[in-house]
C-alpha cells in the first residue's frame, strides 16, 4: 500500500525540463531608470538594463530589442546573428549593436554560447 502512495504522489508532479533541455537562459545583471540630459539640459529619462543570455549549442533563439542593444560575444562562438533580416557570422570577444525596435535572432553551433546585452530605452 505504502508504494502505491509513494508511486501516485511522484506521478502527480508536474514535469520539469532539465536545465540542459532549455534553449536560452537570462540573468539580469543590473536594470535601473536613469536620467541623461540633453543638449538643452533637459532632462531625458532612459532605462537600462545588464543581461547574460546563454543560447544552448545547435539552437536558434531570438530577442527583441525594446531599445538600442550593444551586444558582446563573450564565449561559445562562432555564432550567426540576424537583426532584421541581415546574417553575419560572430567570432568570441564581438561587440556589435542593433538598433532599438530591431530583433536580434541567434543561431549556436556546437557550442553554447553566453552573450552579455546592454539595453538603453528611451
Amino acid at each position: 500500500m505504502h508504494e502505491l502512495l509513494l508511486t501516485l504522489a511522484v506521478g502527480a508532479l508536474p514535469p520539469q525540463q532539465p536545465e540542459a533541455l532549455r534553449t536560452t537562459e537570462t540573468r539580469v545583471r543590473f536594470e535601473q531608470s536613469l536620467s541623461i540630459r540633453t543638449r538643452e539640459g533637459a532632462a531625458q529619462p532612459v532605462r537600462v538594463s545588464l543581461r547574460e543570455w546563454v543560447v544552448r549549442n545547435r539552437q536558434k533563439a531570438s530577442l527583441p530589442a525594446g531599445g538600442m542593444l550593444v551586444v558582446h560575444l563573450r564565449g561559445g562562438g562562432p555564432a550567426f546573428t540576424s537583426v532584421d533580416g541581415s546574417r553575419t557570422q560572430r567570432k568570441d570577444d564581438e561587440f556589435f549593436v542593433v538598433p532599438a525596435g530591431a530583433t536580434l535572432t541567434v543561431e549556436t553551433g556546437n557550442e553554447t554560447c553566453v552573450f552579455t546585452v546592454l539595453e538603453v530605452q528611451r
